[in-house]
């Protein structure tokens, strides 16, 4: 019994390891396959050699055209790669490395050659330490080895260039802080050779005037070291003592594997005397401009120069939205369409303007600011040699204006209308409920002179009963028109449909049937009777019109239902 109870735990255990053996399988399948890797399994006693899917999709091939002997994978193997790869492959094998290692080529089913990077490690060996079996992966480094290529090619080209190009070209090393390179610009731009400039520091060639001193340098080291590209203008000096003006470009890079910062400094020295010049010669005509109430543009042969505060502030762009002309019409002017309309009006103004006294006409255009607002503007220009200066006026307010004083007139002219209304409604209310004081009397005398038994009294009664709802219609149109009052009560709405009964067969089309069902013991509400009546008699009516020529029922029912939100 307890020989039955051990074999039987054994075997349950068995099962366990086999089952965590099949999950270990399938974990190692699926990361391998995330991994993109192609695996062989190499059984050295037979030969065999067994790869899985990946591997044949790397040369082109199915699992199915994979012949499962070794002969088939050596034979792809490119022949200038073969000593290589058995040299690392037998020395494995005989024990005398921990794992087998290699980059190498394979024939790929087209005819190409796909460069792979063999990993693989013997698993199984005899008594002897022979090895039995092996296994592996194959990762394609086709792309890594092409751009390695590409790399040494470009190692000269690179050479070639940075001692050529018009700018100072300066490599840090950020871990260091030493200057690692620099081009043969720095001769031409500082007066140095590149083995003196290599011991320079930044003193040796700023002008030393704040803020060009050693710490703002040192500020912009820090930032370009942080990942964040700096551009800025710096004061320097020269070997034979003349300053001049540079500006410096700063960003970080990986430069044969060390995190460096390039420095691209070229000579702006004749850049700032013409800048210096221009302002000079801008600064009366700014003054005016800027402190100009309408908004004012400056644009030189279709690029934006100058816009004026007051511009920025009314339409929200600045000169760095609107760099072209071309940007203000696509920004300005979203909707296409209107876009090209005002791109005519504009083509055809400037033409005017070239032609004639270098006026261009003013141009009423919806212009959408920056925000997204809309606003109204005026804009006219003067032609100043390649210069066109725009000019606007903001008349937004204005048509607003205008469009209110509309509307409000539209309003007035409602409202007297309303008023006309309600006094046609009022009079015309009045004189008809006298009209039916007159029939309800009548009424009330011949139902005097009536005997029950009378077959004519259940019609003067029902001439009562619409003559009293008409009467209350009448006195509903005289409040509506302020001349009277609702009649608010508590009322049986069952009560009320039940009346209406006759008046709403005659009503409805003679191809209806009207179908009641009414709720018992109803809450009463409270309402003007006319108008509930007024509700369900359209209600009804409503759904006559909608049967046409057709034949069909209309039901009419009153009830009870609790009405949350949700409904």
């Amino acid at each position: 019994m307890r020989g039955a109870i051990e074999l039987a735990r054994n075997i349950k255990e068995s099962k366990q390891a086999e089952a965590q053996l099949l999950a270990t399988q399938e974990r190692l399948e699926l990361a391998l396959q995330g991994a993109d890797l192609g695996t062989w399994d190499w059984d050295l006693k037979t030969g065999v050699i067994n790869c899985n899917k990946r591997w044949a999709e790397m040369l082109g091939y199915t699992l199915e055209e994979i012949e499962p002997h070794a002969r088939f994978w050596e034979k792809l193997i490119h022949p200038d790669d073969v000593p290589g790869v058995m040299k690392n492959l037998n020395a494995h094998l005989e024990g005398l490395t921990p794992f087998y290692e290699t980059e190498h080529r394979l024939r790929h089913k087209s005819g190409e050659w796909v460069w792979v990077l063999d990993k693989g490690k013997v698993i199984e060996r005899d008594a002897q330490g022979k090895a039995m079996r092996a296994c592996g992966t194959h990762l394609d480094i086709t792309e890594r080895k092409r751009v390695e290529e590409v790399l040494k090619i470009s190692e000269v080209t690179y050479r070639e260039i940075f001692n050529t190009v018009s700018e100072t070209i300066w490599i840090y090393d950020i871990d260091t802080r030493e200057l690692i390179d620099v081009n043969n610009n720095v001769k031409e731009m500082f007066g140095y050779s590149v083995r003196e400039a290599m011991d320079l520091t930044v003193e040796d060639i700023s002008s030393g005037v704040p803020p060009f001193i050693q710490e703002a340098a040192v500020e912009f080291l820090k930032k370009a070291a942080a990942g964040e590209p700096q551009v800025f203008e710096w004061h320097c000096k020269h070997k034979d003592g003349h300053l001049f003006w540079s500006e410096v470009h700063l960003k970080r890079g990986t430069i044969a594997g060390r995190d460096c910062i390039l420095a691209l400094e070229r000579d702006i020295t004749e850049r700032k005397l013409a800048e210096k010049a221009l302002r000079e010669s801008e600064t009366r005509f700014r003054q005016v401009v800027e402190h100009s109430p309408m908004p004012i543009a400056i644009v030189k042969e279709d690029q934006g120069e100058y816009l004026n505060p007051k511009f920025v502030e009314t339409l929200g762009y600045t000169l760095e939205d609107l760099p072209r002309l071309a940007d203000w019409f696509r920004l300005a002017y979203p909707d296409p369409d209107y876009r090209e309309s005002i791109l005519e009006k504009w083509r055809k103004a400037r033409e005017e303007a070239i032609a004639g006294d270098q006026t261009i006409r003013s141009l009423e255009v919806q212009v959408t600011c920056k925000d997204g607002s809309v606003r109204t503007m005026e804009i006219w220009g003067i032609m100043v040699g390649d210069k066109t200066i725009f000019f606007c006026t903001d008349l937004t307010e204005r048509k607003l204006a205008e469009e209110e004083r509309a509307r409000m007139e539209a309003r007035m002219r409602e409202v007297q209308k309303l008023e006309s209304l309600g006094v046609l409604a009022g009079g015309i209310a009045h004189d008809f409920n006298n009209l039916l004081m007159a029939i309800l009397g009548n009424a009330d005398l011949a139902l005097l002179s009536l005997s029950p038994a009378s077959p004519a009294r259940p019609n003067v009664e029902e001439i009562t009963r619409a003559s009293q709802r008409a009467a209350d219609l009448c006195r509903q149109m005289l409040a509506y028109s302020g001349k009277g009052r609702f009649v608010v009560g508590r009322y049986d709405l069952s009560e009320v449909v039940r009346e209406m009964t006759q008046m709403l067969e005659i009503s409805v089309s003679k191809k209806a049937t009207l179908r009641y069902s009414f709720g018992e013991d109803l809450p009463p509400v409270e309402a003007d009777a006319t108008q509930l009546r007024q509700v369900i008699m359209n209600l009804i009516t409503n759904a006559s019109e909608a049967l046409e020529d057709r034949s069909g029922y209309i039901s009419v029912a009153t009830g009870v239902m609790d009405c949350d939100r949700v409904y």
